[in-house]
């Protein structure tokens, strides 16, 4: 994980990088809570796309995101505090 620009106030926007390096050649699916990265803003984070900005929704501190990962594969997504 990252923290980039924009900020809130002393809490920044943070970039996360989910990668599988599997070798069962099918995509999986991966869970996780902003928490669990290190992410405190308490009103939580806009998710969107890294590459096409393309929302993903909006999250809690203890609300799961779940993504999808290609074998050999990576998902790169923005938080952006609320």
């Amino acid at each position: 994980m990252k923290n980039v620009n924009p900020t809130s106030g002393s809490f920044t926007s943070a970039v996360a990088a989910i990668m599988y390096r599997g070798t069962d050649g099918t995509p999986v699916r991966v869970t996780f809570t902003p928490l669990q990265l290190g992410l405190t803003y308490p009103s939580g984070y806009i998710l969107s796309e890294v590459f096409n900005d393309e929302p993903r929704g909006e999250v809690t501190l203890d609300q799961d995101i779940e993504v999808v990962v290609n074998p050999n594969g990576k998902t790169l997504t923005n938080r952006l505090p609320q």
